[in-house]
């Protein structure tokens, strides 16, 4: 609407004052395409601010306007002026309810790929392996132990490199025969994936008759 008020006050004035477009541009030295330009609104065919304003004085000038009565108008011009040659900063903001969906998707990657992660872990990695008995450091007068214990299902339990059988629970256990003295048991369970855990049990065998060797000798010694 600005522009429009602009446009047809200048026409107005030339038109009222009888002077055709030809003589305004001869009167003014205002080119013929600058005078169609500013009668009809077409700004950007004109030049510059400071060179706008020099043609709106010539035009008023041509039509025998005094061009303080054009005074609002240059003011309008010149706000024009500025307020295309401001760049508007274009607002950018994210809506609420995509911020929700961007935080619901990021989360629900995450969980699959930890989901995944476990997955991987429990088909590729070690076993569970517990030895319920015996306890490590453990000393006996009997020339066997019982080693029992539990690990993840279908798994391979070895002991001491003999394989041992495992129900389908994970459950095992396996009577070992000890030498005299300090034994070390190993004990490697193995998953289908190939993943290997391992325990291992030190158990020392003093026979009865030694330990009672031991006993006498002690007493004799008192």
């Amino acid at each position: 609407m600005e522009d429009k008020k602009l446009c047809l006050r200048l026409k107005q004035i030339r038109e009222k004052a009888g002077i055709s477009i030809k003589k305004c541009a001869e009167t003014s030295g205002i080119a013929l395409t600058h005078i169609h330009a500013l009668e009809n609104c077409e700004y950007d065919k004109l030049p510059s601010s400071s060179a706008r304003k020099t043609i709106v004085k010539q035009y008023a000038r041509a039509c025998g306007v005094d061009e303080i009565e054009l005074e609002d108008a240059l003011h309008e011009l010149d706000h024009k002026e500025k307020r295309h040659s401001i760049p508007t900063k274009k607002k950018t903001s994210i809506s609420f309810p995509h911020a929700i969906r961007t935080v619901i998707a990021t989360a629900g990657i995450l969980s699959m790929a930890l989901y995944l992660g476990m997955e991987v872990h429990a088909m590729i990695g070690p076993p569970a392996l517990t030895i319920e008995s015996p306890s490590d450091n453990f000393e006996t007068q009997e020339g066997a132990v019982r080693i029992a214990g539990t690990t993840q299902p279908e798994s391979t339990v070895t002991l001491n490199g003999l394989k041992t059988n495992i129900d389908t629970k994970g459950n095992f256990e396996e009577t070992i025969h000890l030498k005299r003295g300090l034994n070390e048991i190993i004990i490697i369970s193995e998953s289908k994936r190939g993943g290997q855990a391992t325990a291992s049990r030190s158990v020392l065998y003093t026979p009865e008759e030694v330990h009672s060797a031991q006993t006498n000798t002690e007493s004799n010694q008192l």
